[in-house]
């Protein structure tokens, strides 16, 4: 009796929202897209590591030649950090914009997925970087494949917003100061792109500091910084 409750009430979901205008790829659940996503980024995050190989040594000196090669390998750790202070900094977004979302179609799926293809690639430019930290087409190859994670990851936010698949709209002050935030973003990206023709090893740095103030950003609130903010200002003026 339950079970045919339960599929009775879908059936009647599934013809209110056709009856408002939906398409049958709207029925599709934003969680699975979720699951998947954070699914992928688990993967990724994990084969990050496994660039960082264990030096095979062979003599008697082991131990002054195994301090020598871990340090030798400096480019690897860099990179594994940036790369995965990055990938966080993305799935914090992802998950801030999905978190809104109630409903999907397939637009939004076949965007979902793009980003998902582009964060897959971050481990190859990961290790590029890593071995070839010294020239420029690993480091341009790198900054481009994060800059694509952020712009179709923006496409999700502003096509999600743009057909209404939100589940609340926002304040248009709070939408206005998102909107410098991620334009300011993207600024300090392709910044960081066009420095690495001419300096590899500070367009990483960039990556990864950039990370780390947009992490504390997400973890202290961006509110709370504002309230701060406010406090700051009202002082003088007591």
């Amino acid at each position: 009796m339950e079970e045919g409750k339960d599929s009775q009430n879908i059936t009647m979901k599934q013809t209110e929202i056709k009856r408002k205008g939906a398409s049958d790829m709207e029925l599709f659940i934003p969680r699975r897209l979720e699951a998947l996503t954070d699914g992928v980024f688990a993967i990724v995050m994990t084969l990050l590591v496994l660039e960082l190989s264990i030096p095979v040594i062979s003599g008697t000196a082991v131990d002054t030649t195994l301090s020598q090669r871990l340090l030798e390998m400096w480019p690897k750790y860099l990179s594994y950090v940036v790369s995965f202070l990055v990938l966080s900094l993305w799935w914090l977004f992802h998950h801030g914009v999905f978190a809104n979302i109630k409903r999907t179609d397939g637009r939004l799926m076949w965007l979902n997925l793009f980003f998902l293809m582009f964060v897959s690639l971050v481990p190859f430019s990961s290790s590029l970087v890593a071995v070839y930290w010294r020239e420029t087409m690993p480091a341009l190859i790198y900054g481009c494949n994060m800059m694509l994670c952020y712009v179709l990851m923006n496409a999700i936010a502003l096509y999600a917003t743009e057909k209404r698949l939100i589940e609340k709209e926002f304040d248009p002050a709070f939408a206005k100061g998102e909107r410098r935030a991620q334009i300011r973003l993207f600024l300090i990206i392709v910044l960081a792109v066009v420095i690495s023709v001419f300096s590899p090893t500070i367009s990483l740095l960039m990556w990864g500091l950039m990370s780390v103030f947009y992490i504390m950003v997400a973890l202290l609130g961006r509110e709370g910084l504002q309230a701060r903010k406010s406090k700051s200002e009202e002082k003088p003026s007591q």
